[in-house]
């Protein structure tokens, strides 16, 4: 044996040895038993139900009604298609907002809808619409 192979075999069987636990180590600490004690629950949140806050700035209608709102504050008002029961209630024999809803804020529920004449020709077809308006009393 060489020189080289001897010192290669201590160095591993040194490297081997270290590895292991030494024979009187104590042994390892069991496990801590779970705790009785549960974590509070997150609460769960509230179901998503699709409406969205708006603030309501303006109505008329024509062939269709549509109701002016802001969606998120600083943004400008925008005229969308409202096929909502509200809009074709009071509001469309008024033919405006009542001026007590004026900037006020509502809920409402998007989905498309088509844009038609007079003669129920379809104009444009699956606008962006509001499809649910409900008051927010505040």
């Amino acid at each position: 044996m060489t020189l080289k192979t001897i010192y290669l075999t201590a160095s591993l069987a040194f490297i081997l040895a270290g590895c292991s636990e030494p024979a009187d180590a104590p042994a390892p600490a069991p496990a801590p038993e779970e705790s009785a004690v549960q974590p509070a629950e997150t609460p769960a949140a509230p179901a998503d139900d699709g409406f969205v806050p708006v603030t309501l700035t303006g109505f008329e209608c024509g062939d269709n009604c549509y109701v002016e709102i802001i969606e998120t504050e600083g943004d400008a008002p925008e005229m969308v298609l409202c096929t909502a029961d509200i809009c074709w209630g009071d509001w469309q024999a008024e033919g405006s907002l009542p001026p007590e809803l004026d900037n006020t804020t509502a809920e409402v529920k998007f989905d498309v809808a088509d844009q038609v004449d007079n003669e129920g020709n379809v104009m444009e077809a699956d606008m962006r619409a509001v499809v649910e308006l409900r008051l927010i009393e505040e």
